[in-house]
């Protein structure tokens, strides 16, 4: 684990030198909380950082390993209730929700299960998310930048779950921005 994007391809070295075989097994979680960012650029250049370490990497893992995201996000009001998985792969179209114990489905299946006001509140909250998501992280990833080549991702995650906020984040802004809603969760220590 690397909590830190030069601290990646030491890591990758290592693994290379210590457990070659592990080598084709290795694979990259990008976890990104955008509530523990202040502006859109501080995520943006951390982001650019972890990039290229990941292309560092290919050095001792004998090309690009295969890279994942994860958005990590406070749920709409803050509610505190069980952790909420969403999915973005290649073997399913569109959005899919994970509930615990049962097969992914689509957004728009759960959509008409449940409460049609909590689920409406909930995809917004989730169209947010992919907005920032594709302006942040997936965009650039699929632009080649410099020396760095295009990083196409294997798959996306949102969960939404409470997380430590820092005051006027990266999120509460993208929500302002673009809906009324407010996204509940003020700073918290983390």
């Amino acid at each position: 684990r690397g909590e830190r994007a030069e601290q990646l391809p030491r890591l990758a070295q290592y693994l290379a030198a210590a457990r070659p075989a592990l080598v084709s097994q290795v694979s990259v979680l990008l976890a990104v909380v955008p509530e523990h960012h202040p502006s859109g650029e501080q995520l943006a250049q951390s982001l650019r950082d972890w990039r290229r370490s990941i292309v560092q990497c290919r050095t001792w893992l004998n090309g690009l390993p295969p890279v994942w995201s994860v958005f990590w996000v406070t749920p709409p009001g803050g509610q505190a209730g069980e952790s909420r998985w969403f999915t973005v792969t290649p073997e399913r179209p569109g959005l899919q929700v994970q509930q615990k114990g049962q097969v992914p489905q689509s957004v728009a299946e759960w959509q008409r299960e449940g409460s049609p006001a909590s689920r409406l509140h909930q995809t917004l909250w989730l169209e947010s998310i992919l907005t920032l998501a594709e302006n942040a992280l997936f965009r650039p990833f699929r632009a080649r930048q410099a020396e760095l080549p295009p990083l196409n991702l294997c798959a996306a995650g949102i969960c939404l779950t409470p997380v430590a906020a820092v005051a006027n984040n990266l999120w509460q802004q993208q929500i302002a921005g673009i809906t009324t809603l407010s996204p509940g969760n003020a700073a918290a220590p983390g």
